[in-house]
């Protein structure tokens, strides 16, 4: 099993001008990818007054969905 520092090399030398946000290009944008993929999962309980995310990493869809 890698370390910790052997599991986060490969992150500290990444390119994160676009915060990730590269991640979503095949979806369009963050906002499709998180329509997509949480908010059609999610619909039946929202709207909602309290949603946890489970590792948000950058926190890249804590906007979504509103």
């Amino acid at each position: 099993m890698p370390t910790l520092d052997e599991n986060r090399r490969p992150w500290d030398r990444y390119n994160w001008l676009r915060g990730g946000d590269e991640w979503s290009d095949a979806s369009g944008n963050p906002a499709a990818q998180s329509h997509g993929t949480l908010v059609a999962s999610l619909y039946p309980w929202l709207p909602t007054g309290t949603l946890l995310k489970i590792a948000p990493g950058l926190g890249r869809w804590t906007q979504f969905p509103k």
